[in-house]
């Protein structure tokens, strides 16, 4: 498989869910588009910064779709929300939430579904494809050892987080999430030999921090809410995402 054919199978992926997301409102639709789309940003990110030539082409066409993936994350968001208020929020202060999230998911799925009928996007999909498949001239060996480079550099960005005394988990969930689709590709288009358990085990750790990432949005949207909810719960929720990291972190 060349790189531009697995740029392809992530656009397509994300064709097919945003179709879905935008008929029926599917959360997996919503999830899967944007972990297509985060595939997609990952190597163009890399690439735009190594490959001079392809700089300016990488720059101007990304417009509609890094709109679709910040509306998406939107609506992401809120679903997320939903459920985790379900969970812990007494039913009058849920009913209460999950009308306030509809209100802000409402216009975030109109406005995917008018941008996702564009023509201009279907342009946009072209235009990134072909970026793409005129980067395969690049030595694959040059590509994996970009890749290499870049998960080593994440790789030292964490160890150094881990060593301060107030450590941005945050930013180490992001860099956690790029190593693992960059091994992954690695391995799906160039066949690196890339350690099974290392990919699992930076899945696994990029979805608890994401699962303690939700806990701490969700908290804070409480906190700045004007909703009502009762003090005892805001608190229980603070050291469920306290005791949640603290159980993450000999892991990393």
């Amino acid at each position: 498989m060349l790189l531009h054919s697995y740029v392809n199978k992530q656009l397509i992926v994300f064709a097919d869910n945003l179709n879905m997301a935008s008929l029926n409102h599917n959360e997996d639709a919503i999830h899967d588009l944007r972990v297509a789309l985060k595939q997609v940003f990952a190597v163009r990110n890399i690439l735009k910064q190594s490959v001079l030539d392809y700089e300016h082409s990488f720059k101007p066409r990304f417009h509609l779709v890094k709109t679709l993936f910040k509306t998406a994350g939107i609506i992401r968001d809120r679903q997320i929300m939903m459920h985790l208020a379900q969970e812990r929020l007494m039913h009058n202060e849920y009913v209460n939430y999950r009308r306030k999230c509809n209100r802000m998911i409402k216009p975030a799925f109109l406005k995917l579904q008018e941008i996702g009928e564009s023509q201009n996007l279907k342009k946009e999909i072209r235009y990134i494809t072909r970026i793409f498949y005129a980067l395969d001239i690049l030595r694959p060996e040059f590509v994996i050892n970009i890749f290499i480079k870049r998960i080593s550099e994440n790789e030292k960005q964490i160890k150094e987080q881990q060593n301060k005394a107030n450590a941005n988990y945050h930013l180490i969930r992001r860099l956690i999430k790029e190593q693992y689709y960059l091994l992954s590709i690695l391995k799906e288009v160039y066949k690196y030999n890339s350690d099974e358990n290392q990919i699992a085990k930076k899945k696994e750790m990029g979805s608890k921090l994401g699962d303690w990432h939700d806990l701490r949005v969700f908290h804070h949207d409480l906190i700045h809410s004007k909703m009502t909810v009762n003090p005892n719960t805001v608190t229980s929720i603070e050291t469920e995402a306290k005791s949640f990291l603290n159980s993450i972190i000999p892991q990393l």
